[in-house]
């Protein structure tokens, strides 16, 4: 039903001029040219932190937003994930003194507290949030930008790579999922369209508070990857990239 309500639809005026405004708004929405440059150097700091703390940092890896392509407007922030092989013998031991609990939390607990220490010794304002689902270290570096520090969470890095996937296949997937995630972000903003599945499901979660997926909600990730999901469904010529880059990853 979808795929032939799709096809039937022709481009009329209020669509080109819809086009319109959201390429001025795409406009607006891009960050600052130095974005990835200041985004390196506070990688490079959090690792050099990290390191002089004791600990032995394998690789410091920027994901999220900045990392995949879809970072916008001038309040972003940055996602470092440390990547550690083996914890300080201090916060091994302290974590087996800790019965029923996970001793891979606990390690990683305990390393995010020595980690803030080192950031806080160069200026870093730190706010450890140690019970989370990810423990994060939520930081403020000297010059003004947030930064959140995870200690091995691989799935984010992996997250990152598939959307840095998308993004480079078509800019279509950047441009629109960076319009869906200002459009969540500013509930006043409500298109009188004929919605789609997926659509319907953004409207809802704007209205209920997208930005909380602690209390069940829609995730940014979960709402960027309806994007290409939403191609594929309502499958045409000009979206056969998108089945291409999903049919690499998900083979099955």
């Amino acid at each position: 039903q979808w795929n032939s309500m799709a096809q039937a639809e022709t481009p009329g005026p209020q669509m080109a001029q819809l086009d319109d405004a959201c390429l001025e708004l795409l406009s607006r929405l891009s960050p600052p040219p130095n974005t990835s440059e200041v985004a390196e150097q506070l990688r490079r700091s959090v690792e050099q932190a990290v390191n002089g703390t004791g600990l032995l940092v394998q690789q410091a890896t920027i994901f999220g937003s900045i990392g995949c392509g879809l970072a916008s407007g001038s309040g972003w922030d940055v996602d470092v994930c440390v990547q550690i092989d083996h914890a300080h013998p201090e916060d091994l031991n302290a974590a087996r003194q800790l019965p029923g609990t996970s001793l891979k939390k606990t390690v990683e607990r305990h390393t995010l507290n020595r980690a803030g220490g080192g950031l806080r010794k160069t200026g870093w304002v730190v706010d450890p949030v140690l019970s989370a689902r990810v423990p994060v270290l939520k930081c403020e570096s000297p010059e003004g930008v947030q930064v959140d520090v995870v200690v091995n969470h691989t799935e984010g890095i992996h997250n990152t790579e598939l959307l840095r996937s998308l993004v480079q296949t078509d800019c279509r997937f950047q441009q629109l999922a960076l319009l869906i995630k200002h459009w969540v972000d500013w509930p006043a903003m409500r298109p009188r369209l004929r919605l789609r599945m997926f659509e319907c499901c953004v409207m809802q979660a704007s209205r209920r508070g997208i930005r909380n997926p602690s209390d069940g909600y829609f995730s940014s990730y979960c709402l960027t990857l309806m994007v290409p999901t939403s191609r594929v469904s309502v499958m045409t010529d000009d979206s056969i990239p998108f089945q291409e880059v999903l049919d690499l990853i998900f083979p099955f």
